[in-house]
């Protein structure tokens, strides 16, 4: 029976156990592992990455070139003298098939060939501001000034003819020196009249479109070099907008293997 008590106490943990409601020791959370490194060389291989696959900048557009505006606006007056010859020539067809028109043809074929001419005018110098200036400017108000100085002129020369039938009576007797002569003079004088109202339009029509071009032109963008024709209502843009690529337009991302 000792010897059974001897073994009893020989098997017991010497080690007290924990007093009951203690919490048990803390474990302390293992370290998170460092990120890897942010690389732009190639991940497979670790060597540099094709210069191909790196972000180009985009090539800068040369600058634009052209006339001064004042020099600009000299070659647009030859310009517009030339449209001039031109329209005269576009518009005979028309005046003469709207002249035979019964009483009103002769008016009307005066206001459609100007119109005519100072459409040619107008545009020819738009197109040559564009090609040769350093500016551009929308196409319709050089052929809104032409025209209009051109029909204002008619207007006038209509008005003067209708007076003139009103006014200068033609002698009774034609063999009378003195009423001969007072009515060459009269209808002379409406004459000389219209046809000053006439050049004089003619010259404004060619002048003053340049200066309204210069008024309204805004200057070219890098890369215009005066390609394209002039927008009809707003300056043209021929120079087109460079789309990003995609290697110049995406973001360096990490890529964890």
């Amino acid at each position: 029976m000792l010897l059974s008590l001897a073994l009893f106490f020989a098997l017991q943990d010497p080690t007290p156990p924990p007093p009951a409601g203690d919490p048990p020791p803390p474990v302390a959370d293992a370290p998170a592992p460092a990120p890897p490194p942010i690389s732009y060389d190639d991940p497979l291989t670790g060597s540099p990455a094709a210069p191909s696959a790196r972000p180009k900048p985009d090539k800068p557009l040369p600058p634009a070139t052209g006339l001064d505006p004042f020099t600009t606006a000299g070659a647009q007056v030859g310009v517009g003298t030339v449209g001039c010859c031109v329209g005269c020539c576009v518009a005979i067809p028309f005046t003469i098939g709207i002249g035979l028109t019964p009483v009103v043809g002769t008016y009307i074929s005066g206001f459609v060939g100007n119109i005519i001419i100072g459409t040619v005018i107008g545009g020819s110098e738009a197109v040559a501001g564009d090609w040769w200036g350093k500016q551009r400017a929308p196409m319709i108000w050089p052929i809104v000034a032409s025209a209009g100085v051109l029909t204002a002129a008619a207007v006038a020369s209509t008005v003067l003819s209708l007076v003139s039938a009103q006014v200068v009576q033609p002698p009774a007797n034609f063999t009378d020196p003195n009423a001969l002569n007072k009515y060459l003079a009269q209808a002379g004088g409406f004459g000389l009249a219209s046809i000053a109202i006439n050049v004089g339009a003619i010259a404004i029509a060619i002048v003053l479109p340049a200066g309204v071009y210069m008024w309204t032109a805004v200057d070219k963008k890098p890369g215009d070099t005066g390609q394209g024709f002039p927008g009809l209502l707003s300056p043209a843009d021929p120079v087109p907008t460079p789309k990003p690529s995609a290697a110049s337009s995406s973001s360096p991302v990490a890529m964890a293997y």
